[in-house]
C-alpha cells in the first residue's frame, strides 16, 4: 500500500490508510480532538467535521486540513497566561496582547528544547495552540549597575 501525503495546519503528514476519521487525522498530527475539530480546505471551500468527528474521510495526496479550537486558546508569554479567540496571531500581535512593546522586544516560541525566534519576521502568522509558550526578548540597551 502506498503512502498518502497530506497536511494538517501546514505540517506534512503521511499515512498508509486510505480512510481515516477526522478524530484520527487530528490524533495522527498530535492534536487533541477533545479541544480541536478538523476542517478540510478545498480551494476557497471549507468542510467542517465539527459535528461529525468520526466520519470517515477518503484521503488522497495533497489534501489540506486545519484544526480549529472549540473555545478560547490559552497560551503563555513570559509565564503570564494569555488567551485569544484567534486561530492565528503574528508575533507582534502576541506581544501587543501581553502589553509588551514590540518596538523594543521580539518574540521567541519555546517548543520543548527548540527555540523559534520571530525577531526577523514579526508579522509571520503563528498557528495558535492551547499551552503554547513564548518569551519576550528586549532589543534595548542592557542597564549597567554602578
Amino acid at each position: 500500500m502506498a503512502e498518502i501525503h497530506y497536511h494538517v495546519d501546514h505540517e506534512s503528514q503521511t499515512t498508509e490508510s486510505e480512510e481515516l476519521t477526522a478524530r484520527e487525522i487530528l490524533r495522527h498530527a498530535n492534536i487533541d480532538p477533545e479541544q480541536y475539530y478538523l476542517v478540510e480546505l478545498r480551494g476557497e471551500e471549507r468542510i467542517s467535521f465539527k459535528d461529525n468527528p468520526d466520519q470517515k474521510i477518503k484521503l488522497h495526496d495533497g489534501m489540506h486540513f486545519l484544526s480549529v479550537s472549540f473555545g478560547r486558546i490559552h497560551y503563555f508569554v513570559d509565564d503570564e497566561r494569555q488567551e485569544t479567540d484567534e486561530e492565528e496571531l503574528t508575533a507582534t500581535e502576541i506581544l501587543d496582547h501581553a502589553k509588551i512593546d514590540p518596538k523594543n522586544h521580539y518574540l521567541v516560541q519555546i517548543k520543548g528544547k527548540e527555540r523559534i525566534s520571530y525577531k526577523d519576521d514579526p508579522n509571520k502568522e503563528i498557528r495558535m495552540r492551547n499551552g503554547m509558550k513564548f518569551i519576550s526578548v528586549s532589543t534595548g540597551p542592557t542597564p549597567v549597575s554602578d
